[in-house]
Parts: structure tokens; sequence; C-alpha cells
């Protein structure tokens, strides 16, 4: 895929999700203009398989491979909204700065961090009708299912700007 569509598709999904993460307007100007890397050099994010899509939270960029593994449907609309929503997720949760100046001095993440982000993509794809056929679910899946069920729709709002400690005392994670 031409990284020219791709940047529209990501840009699309960001303008959509915006109302649904009840972005302020405030947090809005911190929505930047996106970056894309087609390419990873061997020394950016060396754990990371080069074949899957990320959002990379500390430089503020979109990674989408050169080109679609088979198995994998890097391009559709339901992996692209799901980084998007790391973007937004990034730019308006309050603890995010502090998770990142915690990732530059330890070299780590908080811990439960990684499910945290990842539930709450996964939730915008929900609310925004990227639902796997259940055949397909993970245990990510089921775990936001659960959680879909119980708040709705709504709650995406309140998950996004929670911290690792409220999302742990709701059973958010």
């Amino acid at each position: 895929m031409e990284t020219i569509v791709l940047e529209e598709r990501i840009n699309g999904a960001i303008n959509h999700l915006i109302p649904l993460f009840h972005v302020r307007e405030k947090e809005l100007g911190r929505v930047k203009e996106i970056k894309i890397k087609r390419i990873l050099e061997f020394w950016e994010h060396p754990e990371h398989p080069r074949e899957v899509p990320a959002y990379n939270f500390v430089e503020n960029y979109f990674y989408f491979p050169q080109k679609d593994e088979p198995q994998l449907d890097i391009f559709s609309q339901h992996t692209v909204y799901h980084e998007a929503g790391h973007h937004i997720h990034c730019l308006i949760n309050p603890y995010a700065q502090r998770w990142i100046s915690s990732f530059l001095k330890k070299g780590e993440w908080p811990s439960k961090l990684g499910m945290l982000k990842e539930t709450i993509a996964t939730y915008a794809n929900f609310v925004s009708g990227f639902i796997p056929e259940e055949k397909f679910f993970g245990n990510l899946e089921k775990d936001v299912r659960k959680i879909y069920s119980k708040y709705g729709p709504e709650f995406l709002h309140s998950i996004v700007r929670m911290g690792i400690t409220e999302a742990k005392d709701k059973g958010i994670i």
C-alpha cells in the first residue's frame, strides 16, 4: 500500500475516533501531524516483529511494513483503527507523559501498561464496530467483550484517561 493512501486511512481513523474518545477542545491541540515509518532500522525496537504494525508512544510515529503478510491483514480498517486508537490514547491520557518519562529513565514500561494500551485500542475497535468473528477472539478480545458488555460504548472516554491503578481497581486489567 502506498504511504499516502495509508496516511489518508490513518487520518480518517483518527477523525472518526476523536468524537468516540470524547477528545476535549484543549486536547485537540495535542493531536499532532502523523508520521509513518515503513522500514525500521535494526536498532529501532529490536524486539518488535517487523511484519506487525505498531504505534510508537515515545517518538509518536506509526510503523506499517512495506508489504502485507499473507496471514495478517495489516492494512485493514481494523488494524489502522487499532493503531490510531493507540495514538489518541497517548495524546490525551493524563498519565502518558509520566509513562514515557519512566520508560526513558528506566528503559521499561510500567507494569500492566501494555495490557491497558491494548485493551483501549481493542475497545475503540469494538465501539467502531470492528469486532472480529468470535472464532478469531483471543484472550484480549474476550476480556474486552466482557468490559464492553458491562459498560457499553460510552465507557471509552473514561477508560482512555485511566491510570494503571484505576484500571486495575475496576478490573479492566
